[in-house]
């Protein structure tokens, strides 16, 4: 890869999509803003950015680099599909301005330490696919600006958060070992998904009229042994529904058939079946 350590005035250096090999260089530019290699084969450790005192923004994804992650005052880190492996940072607070963090399909390990959360700017968390990657979330998700939160795949136990003011707007937490009962979520949210893992208990009565604009709402193969509750009605933006492999019970709301859902079968998705209903379901909404 080019080293431009001669240009010091340089705020902008976009290198993406190319087909650059070998190393990172360390770069020394106190001016250095916004610095974009992805979807290269570069390779090896991602040098110290101390020098780089400015950069804002740091897009590394699609490489195979394999090194621990910089800090530094980045709002944006994308580090997304390459080979890293070493424990994330232990306090995030050596990031203190971080706005989005993306480092999904890595081979993470460790704990995930709850003091991202604890981040005052921070939007988005996507770190799915980083299946040695464990950890508990906070009792109280309070971030303040936080609107994505997606973990899937990963290592995950305990309870998940009793306490939810973040203005979510996707939730996914699939394919985790969270065990406790469903928390109530903020009406902002639009996507959740807590499929494939332990949680109990029921659905609160209050869950759906709370979050009346859900569109996709997974839950498959978990422990939930109530019925639906009939606030569920109250989803009429809904796409996608899958509640299938619980022990769900009773009836099934007469009134979800109405549902947009129902009469757009090319770009909907209601699966209901492994549960124990009383009422018989349509075949058209059994899912495959």
């Amino acid at each position: 890869m080019p080293d431009f350590k001669s240009n010091p005035n340089l705020l902008t250096l976009g290198l993406y999509n190319n087909n650059l090999e070998g190393t990172i260089p360390k770069y020394s530019n106190p001016n250095l803003r916004y610095l974009a290699i992805s979807g290269n084969n570069l390779e090896g450790i991602v040098p110290s950015l101390d020098s780089c005192p400015n950069l804002q923004q740091l897009q590394l994804q699609g490489n195979i680099l394999s090194a621990p992650l910089p800090s530094s005052n980045l709002q944006i880190l994308e580090v997304s599909k390459n080979h890293l492996s070493a424990p994330l940072p232990p306090d995030f607070s050596t990031i203190p301005v971080l706005q989005s963090f993306f480092a999904y399909n890595n081979n993470f390990s460790g704990t995930l330490s709850p003091t991202l959360f604890y981040l005052k700017n921070i939007t988005s968390v996507i770190l799915s696919g980083n299946k040695n990657l464990k950890g508990m979330l906070p009792s109280e998700l309070l971030t303040p600006k936080l609107e994505n939160l997606v973990i899937e795949g990963c290592s995950f136990t305990g309870p998940l958060p009793t306490t939810i003011t973040s203005p979510l707007i996707s939730f996914y937490l699939a394919g985790n070992s969270f065990s406790s009962s469903i928390p109530s979520l903020p009406k902002t949210i639009h996507d959740v998904s807590l499929a494939y893992n332990q949680i109990t208990g029921s659905i609160p009565s209050s869950f759906f009229s709370d979050t009346p604009f859900i569109n996709s709402f997974e839950f498959r193969q978990n422990k939930i042994d109530s019925s639906i509750p009939t606030s569920v009605s109250n989803l009429t933006a809904l796409t996608d529904l899958k509640l299938d492999l619980n022990d769900f019970s009773g009836a099934i709301p007469s009134s979800i058939f109405t549902w947009p859902v129902f009469s757009s079968p090319d770009t909907s998705t209601t699966v209901l079946f492994g549960n124990v209903w009383s009422c018989p379901v349509p075949d058209s909404i059994r899912g495959h």
